[in-house]
């Protein structure tokens, strides 16, 4: 072998086994990440809701792929809930599944309630940067999208976003931040929380304006009544009849993600709305002296 050729073969070696790596670009948050390399790491950053406008899509199927599900409200529609601080990124091919397997919305020969209700925007986004907005309205004919069954597609939506925080668990600086007395609007989640799972509470009674947030020690002593008493249902007709309480009172819970449950009492019985299902809770001695509810023991 001549030596331009051993120089070749030397010079080919050199470039075979050398590679240059570029460092991942900036993302900003809600960013799809580069197509690059095939196993995309989706952050759990949520898209921006802010940036939402205009007409939400119809789809009659949602393509697979999807990387990530975040969970926004829908704009301009008159009752806000709180989102989600993180998105879905562990399993958006269950939300896909669930809105496939919706029933077509043939509104034009269906007859829909006329009430009013929360409504929200649910952004699915696509490694090649498709991004596809779904409206889901939680009151007439609960339409997402171009089916029927919005709040099937969002109670799938909460079931594995619960389930990513098992391993990717999200904490924001102020659970209690927000937290008032005077709006009927916005004063829900979207992820209503576990009463098991909250850290802080606080309380709204009569026409306050201000809460009063519960001490963490008091909160926990409630929080464990209520896990240890609470139980499926309603108030019994003897409860509501004998109660003469004319002012409400609101407990609310937040958990590590600032999401909340809200608890309604009356006569010192506490009502609440759970995975689908109505729930009561009648506390016991420590928790009713918490709450100056010596009038209404519950043993």
């Amino acid at each position: 072998m001549n030596r331009a050729l051993i120089a070749a073969a030397v010079g080919a070696l050199a470039l075979t086994g050398c590679a240059t790596y570029s460092a991942t670009p900036a993302q900003t948050p809600g960013e799809a990440p580069p197509t690059e390399p095939a196993a995309i790491l989706w952050p759990a950053t949520p898209y921006d809701c802010s940036t939402l406008a205009g007409e939400a899509d119809k789809p009659a199927e949602l393509p697979d792929g999807a990387g990530r599900v975040t969970l926004c409200n829908e704009p301009g529609h008159e009752i806000h809930q709180l989102p989600p601080p993180d998105a879905l990124v562990d399993d958006p091919a269950a939300v896909v599944a669930a809105y496939n397997a919706g029933e077509h919305a043939n509104l034009a020969a269906m007859a829909c309630t006329a009430d009013l209700g929360p409504a929200y925007r649910l952004v699915i986004e696509y490694p090649e940067g498709e991004v596809v907005q779904l409206r889901g309205e939680l009151y007439g004919c609960r339409v997402v999208g171009d089916k029927l069954g919005a709040q099937d597609v969002l109670d799938v939506f909460a079931t594995v976003l619960r389930t990513q925080r098992e391993t990717q668990p999200v904490v924001v600086d102020d659970p209690l931040a927000g937290a008032s007395c005077t709006s009927l609007l916005g004063s829900g989640s979207w992820l209503p929380a576990l009463m098991s799972d909250t850290i802080a509470g606080f309380r709204c009674t009569g026409d306050a304006s201000e809460p009063t947030v519960i001490r963490d020690a008091d909160w926990a002593t409630l929080r464990d009544d209520h896990t240890a008493r609470v139980e499926p249902g309603n108030r019994t007709e003897a409860e509501i009849t004998a109660c003469e309480q004319t002012v409400g009172d609101v407990l609310t819970g937040v958990n590590a993600a600032g999401e909340r449950v809200a608890l309604h009492g009356m006569c010192g019985v506490f009502e609440g709305w759970s995975d689908g299902q109505a729930w009561v809770w009648r506390p016991g001695p420590e928790a009713s002296e918490l709450l100056g509810l010596s009038g209404w023991p519950h043993g």
